[in-house]
């Protein structure tokens, strides 16, 4: 049997050290977790390089899930990642649409050249 302040959710043992802030967590991997939800709000901040913000905000926020072991539910790592790949996906659109409107610029220039050189 398992004591009370180990029982929570069912009867699953839950380490209570889980809610500790970052400043309290052991070792410093510890702020991977706060450094990804920040880099993920400065990538929306700068106007240029917001994009490798974000891809090193994500790799801060999943490294900080994956190795911490008894602290795999670190909130401010989760909303960092999220965040951040909402950025990364907004960029990528971005260059998509803007490589789209070349194209399309350069598609439009080629047809105009062929019907004056028919004429």
């Amino acid at each position: 049997m398992l004591p009370a302040w180990a029982v929570k959710f069912g009867g699953m043992p839950v380490n209570d050290a889980r809610g500790l802030p970052a400043k309290d967590r052991p070792g410093k991997l510890a702020w991977l977790g706060p450094v990804s939800l920040c880099a993920s709000l400065i990538s929306w901040i700068v106007p240029g390089g917001g994009m490798t913000i974000a891809l090193a905000a994500v790799a801060c926020g999943v490294i900080s899930v994956w190795t911490r072991g008894a602290y795999r539910k670190d909130g401010t790592a989760v909303i960092g990642v999220c965040v951040a790949s909402l950025q990364v996906a907004f960029s990528l659109m971005l260059v998509l649409v803007t490589a789209g409107g070349h194209w399309a610029q350069g598609a439009r220039a080629t047809v105009l050249l062929e019907a004056g050189t028919r004429s």
